[in-house]
Formats: structure tokens, C-alpha cells, sequence
């Protein structure tokens, strides 16, 4: 499916000499033919994590990746709400560019939404 982003929210701060991130996202699928249950999607962070950096321009050309739903530094992967809010189980944000207050970013990654026919029969289609 494709989703076209129709707000973001990233919030970086300094905290004890350090950048820390925080992203949402929030997009909106574009075809006709979805489900009304899969329309909007949102990914985002319920918690910063540190950059490394000590300002805003040590961002450009950085990558976050976890594994698995946490890094070891015990920070999250992030969240993607589509049916309801389930963990990303692996992802990779990287930073492409940064001009004065923009951030250009590529995110990557998967996490289980739980969509199958059992559900879609139960839950959307209710007797179809």
C-alpha cells in the first residue's frame, strides 16, 4: 500500500550536552481501494532517543537502526498505529539532509498490523 504523509511532528532537544529525537508521523493511504481501517497509519516515538550529536547539523548522514523492538541502550523502535498501536520490530531512520529547521528523512522498517482475513471477516465485514 502506499500512504502519503500528511503531518509530521520531530522534536530535537539538548539534553545533558547531547541531541536527543523524537519523531511522529502521520500519513494517509492514497488508493481507492483500501479497506477504511487501513486509511490512516502513524509511526512515532513514545520516547526520545540519543544522537550522538552535540547540534542539529551533526544529524545530516547519521542512521538509528534496531533489530528489534529495542536497541541496547534500551530505546524503542517506535510504534506504527494502523489498527491499533503495535511496536515496530525492526527499523532504520536515517537522516539525509538538514537545513535550518528541516529534517529530511528516510524511514524504514517492519511491524506486525495483525491484518488477515479472520480479522477482516469479524471485525469489517461482519458476516460477508
Amino acid at each position: 500500500m502506499n500512504y502519503s504523509i500528511t503531518s509530521t511532528y520531530i522534536n530535537i532537544h539538548i539534553e545533558d550536552g547531547e541531541l536527543k529525537l523524537y519523531f511522529d508521523v502521520n500519513a494517509e493511504n492514497i488508493s481507492d481501494d483500501v479497506d477504511y481501517k487501513l486509511l490512516r497509519v502513524n509511526l512515532y516515538h513514545n520516547n526520545v532517543f540519543l544522537t550522538g550529536g552535540r547540534e542539529e547539523k551533526d544529524l545530516k548522514g547519521k542512521s538509528f537502526i534496531w533489530n528489534s523492538k529495542q536497541n541496547d541502550k534500551g530505546e524503542e523502535a517506535g510504534y506504527l498505529y494502523v489498527l491499533e498501536h503495535e511496536d515496530v520490530t525492526k527499523g532504520t531512520i536515517e537522516i539525509l539532509e538538514y537545513t535550518e529547521n528541516k529534517l529530511l528523512v528516510k524511514w524504514s522498517g517492519t511491524a506486525n498490523v495483525f491484518w488477515n482475513e479472520d480479522y477482516r471477516n469479524k471485525y469489517v465485514c461482519e458476516g460477508c
